[in-house]
């Protein structure tokens, strides 16, 4: 029987398609019997304009013909993307209800007198409903608000046309409530969300910034990288840097998975203290355009030596990682001064006779003045990304760091279930760390990261994602030459009006006066 009847529903959907082939001949048939080159001037409607629905919903928006257009559409399942067809069914709507009986307008919200004007009240209801709820969801998303189920609820309560009879308005206000039932409103809530093209989900945290300021800041920092490309004089092609820091927790936060309900005596946890579930760390990551270059890069891990102890338990880490051990885990200028001669070290030794850029972000930590002498000690070239887009123009930001914690993640949840308690040990959290970096950083072609974000290449291949977020089709003429006085302070801080900003653009590198060794470990500028 279960086979006979899906051959039976196959051939039902077999004719229906077929119908709809034939109808849509006819009407290209009849276009071209009388001339017209456009179709859908001659839309066979299966709902009427003249429908009692149709109607109700013209009243109910207070005579909208758009709306009612929209309605319409809507009942015969079009697509009213294009204004053209928009039009004319807001024409072929006016047309038509010119045409009503008077009598039949005068008492189109009287109560109804039959199921099937109960219905088309309710249907008319509804779509006025919906339609303004959608306008008011957008409203409060730009004040930054994504309404739960309860809110959007209560909206629609309130919504409800009070011109309804008394009898349809209580059907709509008890469908909306779903007689108290969460199940029966989060199931009309899903309708409405894939009618409207809405999705679960949160809106984004961030800083406000006007689009001119953002279009200002971003063609700043496009001419200035213009600038350093041009003025590069190594044989080789310049080489890109980005150094960022972010906070690694001590425990990742879990991923959703398989958990059983039953337990006798407790529920089951990933038991940590407090301490442990606060904990975190600040990494000092580094990513280059050059894939031969990128595994000789530092990578610092530092830590106030609470959890993971005053020195590091393995004797070699993974990833080209090193652990810092100060007093506190924050990064300050100190901490990038001995960063940065670390860099120049290991630069020196993997890419002889290049230019260096590296990109920072705006932290004051990093515009201290001793950050740009120890970069000019180490022949280092600082270029600074405009202040509050590091999420659009930073490559570590955008490309870099969500991985690196998705496969940290990954690795600690795989080394926690092979355990025999499921604790870590600091040392093994350092493999899990160096593991990951060695799997990331080498792994891929960075490059694509500064491209992306118009660091290099000119800006051929900046992400549309970005230049929709900029309001741009596409890339804007970037002028050549350096950066004026006035976009170079674009790209810095608000507040920072001492700053020797075209310092920093034409960057003037003094003679050598000596040469960088080790000494306990630690690169250091010396002058024999």
């Amino acid at each position: 029987m279960a086979a006979v009847g899906g051959e039976l529903k196959s051939v039902v959907q077999h004719l229906r398609a077929l119908q709809r082939r034939l109808c849509r001949r006819k009407r290209l048939e009849l276009a071209k019997e009388e001339g017209t080159s456009d179709p859908r001037e001659h839309v066979m409607l299966k709902v009427q304009p003249t429908a009692t629905s149709v109607l109700a919903v013209f009243e109910l928006s207070g005579r909208n013909s758009a709306c009612a257009a929209r309605f319409l559409a809507a009942k015969n399942k079009l697509n009213v993307a294009e204004a053209s067809l928009s039009n004319s069914l807001a024409s072929a709507f006016e047309d038509a209800y010119l045409q009503v009986p008077f009598e039949t307008i005068v008492g189109l919200l009287d109560s109804p007198t039959c199921p099937r004007h109960r219905r088309d009240l309710f249907a008319a209801g509804r779509f006025i409903v919906e339609t303004q709820l959608y306008t008011w969801l957008l409203a409060q998303n730009k004040k930054g608000v994504a309404p739960g189920r309860q809110q959007l609820v209560a909206e629609a309560c309130r919504l409800t046309p009070k011109d309804l009879p008394h009898d349809v308005a209580a059907m709509l206000e008890q469908y909306w409530k779903g007689n108290g039932r969460a199940r029966s409103q989060r199931k009309w809530l899903r309708r409405f969300r894939f009618e409207h093209g809405l999705q679960l989900g949160r809106v984004r945290v961030q800083a406000v910034m006007p689009l001119a300021d953002m279009q200002r800041k971003a063609k700043a920092f496009w001419r200035w990288s213009n600038y350093v490309h041009a003025q590069s004089s190594s044989s080789g092609p310049l080489l890109l840097l980005n150094m960022d820091e972010t906070s690694i927790a001590l425990k990742p936060t879990a991923k959703v998975g398989t958990a059983a309900r039953g337990f006798t005596g407790h529920k089951a946890v990933d038991a940590a203290s407090l301490a442990e579930t606060r904990a975190r760390f600040t990494l000092m990551c580094t990513i280059c355009n050059d894939t031969s270059v990128q595994p000789f890069l530092p990578q610092v891990l530092l830590t106030n030596g609470r959890f993971l102890g005053k020195k590091a338990k393995v004797e070699k880490l993974r990833g080209n990682l090193s652990v810092w051990t100060q007093k506190s885990a924050w990064s300050c200028h100190a901490t990038l001064r001995r960063y940065i001669s670390l860099l120049g070290f290991k630069l020196k030794a993997a890419a002889p006779g290049r230019d260096y850029a590296l990109l920072l972000d705006c932290a004051p930590s990093h515009l201290h003045g001793s950050i740009k002498r120890q970069a000019k000690l180490n022949h280092i070239r600082l270029v600074y990304i405009a202040a509050g887009l590091t999420r659009c123009l930073q490559p570590a930001d955008t490309d870099l760091f969500s991985r690196l914690k998705e496969k940290i993640a990954e690795l600690y949840r795989s080394q926690q279930s092979m355990s025999v308690d499921g604790k870590i040990s600091p040392a093994q959290w350092l493999e899990i760390l160096g593991s990951s970096l060695q799997s990331i950083l080498p792994a891929v072609k960075w490059s694509r990261a500064f491209a992306k974000v118009g660091a290099s290449n000119w800006q051929k291949d900046v992400c549309q994602s970005f230049l929709f977020e900029f309001g741009w089709p596409s890339v804007p003429t970037i002028p050549p030459g350096p950066p004026t006085e006035s976009e170079a302070r674009d790209i810095f801080p608000k507040g920072r009006s001492k700053l020797d900003v075209l310092s920093y653009v034409h960057w003037k590198q003094p003679a050598a006066k000596g040469h960088v060794r080790l000494y306990k470990g630690k690169p250091i500028r010396t002058l024999d």
